[in-house]
């Protein structure tokens, strides 16, 4: 890659960026890795922006507000990947999550958002309690939207999707109004959730031990978790976590950083429509 170009174009998206991210770009220092960079940015389109290449799109004056976020992302990818072709597929489902066409609908739950309720934009995941990247995910999600980078830009909601005994205790503690609270007392949980635990842990979060032990095995309670599973399933939520931003399907890395970083241009879209537009 000519060094002339590599400076102009980390100096822009030094200077034309307002959201926050971690900047991998001078990351990218062997001959080999910016050869490849070279050949990403140079061929790979961004149509439903500027309708052209990464490169090109930063350059572009106004900035491209798209570009400088996959230029980012692809310097990411390459300190990790070395095959073009494999580089590009990802940010092919990058490009999906950002542009998709489609949209889902996803029914409201009793299980409260984290984060400020008027926030324009909803990020929602279909969890299972048995499920150790829904923790690694959604607890540095629920920072953001309460005291992190998208506090007031989004808000959290999750769904637990099996009727495993797990996802049941999830749904009891809504019940009882300590979901969230529930939920984050996990994050540093490895053993299997069995019900003696659930109930030990309900107990030391001040829950009545047997209202709590009651919904676990509650009709209603099941019948409703069933129904969010078929939900899941009819939204091609297959694994867990599955991500919704905007009831649009979210398919690029499962990645707080780069979840924050789609939430951070949908928000920058919907209130700056020039700078954050989107070609139909």
């Amino acid at each position: 890659m000519n060094v002339f170009k590599y400076s102009a174009i980390l100096l822009i998206l030094t200077t034309t960026t307002t959201y926050s991210f971690i900047n991998y770009s001078d990351s990218v220092t062997t001959d080999s890795r910016l050869l490849l960079l070279d050949s990403v940015i140079t061929n790979y389109r961004i149509v439903k922006c500027c309708n052209s290449t990464i490169e090109k799109c930063i350059i572009n004056k106004p900035a491209c507000s798209i570009a400088p976020r996959f230029y980012n992302f692809t310097c990411w990818l390459i300190m990790r990947e070395d095959n073009y072709d494999a580089i590009t597929l990802q940010l092919d489902k990058r490009y999906i999550s950002f542009f998709g066409p489609d949209t889902f609908s996803i029914a409201s739950s009793y299980i409260p958002p984290a984060g400020d309720a008027a926030a324009p934009i909803v990020i929602t995941a279909y969890i299972s309690a048995s499920c150790n990247l829904c923790k690694k995910v959604c607890i540095p999600l629920h920072m953001a939207v309460t005291e992190g980078p998208v506090k007031g830009m989004a808000m959290l909601r999750l769904k637990p999707s099996t009727v495993h005994i797990g996802d049941r205790a999830f749904m009891a503690a809504a019940k009882m109004g300590k979901f969230w609270e529930f939920f984050l007392s996990l994050e540093n949980v490895k053993k299997r959730l069995d019900e003696k635990f659930l109930i030990k842990k309900a107990k030391k979060l001040g829950l009545n031990t047997a209202l709590f032990e009651k919904y676990l095995y509650d009709e209603k309670l099941i019948a409703e978790l069933k129904n969010i599973q078929e939900e899941a399933l009819s939204n091609g939520a297959k694994i867990s976590p599955t991500l919704f931003i905007n009831n649009r399907r979210y398919q690029s890395y499962k990645n707080p950083q780069w979840i924050i970083d789609v939430v951070e241009y949908e928000y920058e879209r919907i209130n700056s429509p020039q700078r954050g537009k989107r070609m139909e």
